[in-house]
């Protein structure tokens, strides 16, 4: 999605130029010129066309490449290795920038906030090393 908001002004500026260039050569060029702006509005439709492709392109690719119920058990291994919490839920989700992964873990007793942050960094630490490429990575503790 990144590449296609780098795309996204001269998507807007290009049409507007094919449509000036289009009805300028129809007027200054009088009759006989017509074309001109016929040709203008396919170019503009051809961009249309081809910025939707890329727009839908990525959504048919978004999200893990593995199984649901495999992914989560990877998770839930993962984070067994830190004492005291559990995996409460997960999500990948595609985002402007690559995905995002949300992890919500949960905490047996009530801690404070800078546990809670410790946690949080223990669980970032464990799971950076295989999280999936592009991706961002936040930790969500959830007391019981």
């Amino acid at each position: 999605m990144g590449e296609f908001r780098a795309w996204y002004h001269p998507s807007n500026a290009l049409p507007s130029n094919l449509a000036l260039v289009g009805i300028s050569l129809s007027i200054l060029g009088g009759p006989g010129y017509e074309w001109a702006d016929d040709w203008a509005a396919l170019g503009i439709c051809a961009l249309l066309v081809g910025n939707a492709y890329r727009l839908l392109q990525p959504a048919s690719v978004a999200g893990p490449t593995v199984r649901r119920q495999e992914w989560k058990a990877w998770l839930q291994c993962c984070t067994q290795t830190i004492p005291g919490i559990t995996l409460a839920e997960a999500h990948l989700e595609p985002s402007e920038t690559g995905s995002v992964l949300h992890v919500w873990v949960r905490v047996s007793s009530p801690l404070t906030v800078a546990q809670e942050h410790a946690i949080a960094q223990q669980v970032q630490t464990v799971l950076a090393p295989v999280q999936p490429p592009s991706s961002t990575l936040l930790v969500r503790i959830v007391p019981s």
